[in-house]
């Protein structure tokens, strides 16, 4: 699985600078600041799985996210375009 350009996007984000290249590369993110109440702000990225990828998901019907570090953020894994 990989991260992907796609329209809306409107930055990359660096990978962290004791990573090496094969370790994270920058991600394209869509930035999102909701101007109303209630509402956190959002990065949105996006995936392409590889045909491999995609065999291990029909067979298992899991994704697995892994984050990095000692917290775990809110996150929201969908097959679904927020953009629609």
């Amino acid at each position: 699985m990989k991260p992907v350009e796609f329209p809306q996007q409107t930055v990359k984000l660096g990978k962290p600078q004791d990573m090496t290249d094969e370790q994270c590369s920058s991600l394209p993110v869509a930035q999102i600041h909701p101007n109303y109440d209630g509402q956190p702000p959002q990065q949105i990225s996006c995936w392409e799985l590889s045909p491999e990828d995609l065999a291990e998901v029909k067979r298992t019907g899991k994704v697995w996210l892994n984050v990095i570090g000692t917290t775990h953020p809110p996150v929201e894994i969908t097959a679904f375009s927020p953009f629609n």
